[in-house]
């Protein structure tokens, strides 16, 4: 059995077996369930600066005494230090990128 599916991209109509609806996103017969975004607060921002500043990694520990006291979720503090790390490799590759000019 098989279901037509349209991609966003795709001009055509395809034949999608109903097993591979799971993992498909573009289709939309599958309900994907997800918070809406919510920013951060100042203050749960420049508390997470301030730990970023002292370890650019945490640790289980730190991260659930942060996430707890900022009032965020576990994922929410390791997908924050990542980005900031990232952050922070983009300025650093500016910054060189400048220098050489």
């Amino acid at each position: 059995m098989s279901i037509l599916c349209h991609a966003p991209d795709a001009r055509k109509t395809k034949h999608i077996p109903v097993m591979a609806l799971c993992w498909l996103s573009w289709c939309p017969t599958q309900v994907r369930s997800r918070r809406k975004r919510k920013p951060y607060t100042k203050q749960q921002i420049a508390e997470l600066e301030n730990e970023f500043l002292a370890n650019e990694f945490i640790n289980r520990q730190k991260r659930k005494e942060l996430s707890d006291r900022l009032n965020l979720s576990d994922q929410q503090v390791k997908i924050w230090f990542q980005n900031r790390r990232m952050k922070k490799k983009r300025l650093v590759m500016r910054e060189q990128t400048l220098s050489l000019f």
